[in-house]
């Protein structure tokens, strides 16, 4: 079984009475020891250079998406040579004080030797099985782009 964690650290109060006043932490990966700056003023509004955890979750769903699509690409006899995958989340304010993920997308461009009719079927097939699409249990749509192949060897 595979562990993974991640530290958060927090300081100070979510809101303060003026900006600079409110709190801050950031978020350490256990696996590269990378610290990502957070403020909850980032999560609402624009991120001004800092992360958010709601992009950790998108990030790791682009990732989780890419490894499924390249299983699935796999089992049927095909390798992609670069998949860029995209992942957005929306946070919206759902009720008065109360933030929630309603729906998120994912954009995937192909690098592959393969007919469009099948990347676009096992891109579909890998968002119905991929974990954390199920797992976030959210209306996440998926629109997948093959590039056209190179005419160059």
């Amino acid at each position: 079984m595979a562990t993974r964690s991640a530290r958060a650290v927090w300081r100070g109060p979510l809101f303060g009475e003026r900006p600079q006043d409110a709190g801050e932490g950031s978020v350490s990966l256990d696996s590269v020891g990378a610290g990502l700056p957070m403020r909850w003023s980032s999560r609402i509004s624009e991120p001004a250079g800092e992360s958010t955890p709601e992009e950790l979750v998108a990030a790791a769903l682009a990732m989780d998406y890419a490894q499924c699509l390249t299983h699935k690409l796999e089992e049927r006899g095909h390798l992609a040579r670069e998949l860029d995958v995209e992942a957005t989340l929306h946070l919206e304010l759902v009720e008065p004080g109360r933030h929630s993920l309603t729906s998120g997308s994912l954009t995937v461009r192909g690098d592959a030797d393969l007919p469009p009719e099948l990347f676009r079927e096992l891109s579909l097939t890998a968002h119905r099985e991929c974990f954390l699409v199920i797992a976030l249990d959210l209306p996440v749509s998926v629109r997948a782009t093959l590039s056209a192949p190179s005419d160059t060897p």
